[in-house]
């Protein structure tokens, strides 16, 4: 059986045509790569992540709902006690009781809560319900 010998130019050579080849693949799976990369930095696509994130994470549910009800009665007792004034001072007043309001209720926001649902429930129940008639013909 006779040992062929390759030549260092043909071992060369196909060592090359093998890093060719490994580099064609390397560059395609990068590019592959980039293009999601692309498409994962598209506003549209991190908006959508974004709302997917808070959907299915209950936490990030209970912090919004703390900071709405937070800031909604901040904005209410603002508007409760200084209105539309003009005068800078009252606005400066009510910018800080608004934000002191925020604060405070976003930390006691289940209470709140609480008493909303009761209050709701109160005046649900002192509100006559009117029955069905059924006109006979």
């Amino acid at each position: 059986m006779e040992h062929t010998k390759v030549k260092p130019n043909e071992r060369l050579t196909m060592r090359i045509a093998a890093l060719e080849a490994k580099k064609q693949s390397e560059l395609a799976d990068l590019k592959n790569h980039l293009d999601l990369i692309h498409e994962s930095l598209k506003p549209i696509n991190i908006l959508k992540n974004t709302f997917t994130e808070v959907k299915e994470s209950p936490e990030i549910k209970q912090n919004l709902g703390k900071a709405a009800i937070g800031m909604t009665s901040g904005f209410l007792l603002k508007k409760i006690l200084f209105g539309g004034t003009k005068n800078p001072l009252l606005k400066l007043a009510g910018f800080a009781l608004q934000s002191a309001a925020t604060n405070i209720a976003a930390k006691n926001s289940d209470k709140i809560k609480s008493v909303g649902q009761k209050l709701f429930q109160f005046i649900a129940s002192k509100i006559p319900h009117k029955k069905a008639v059924i006109a006979d013909h």
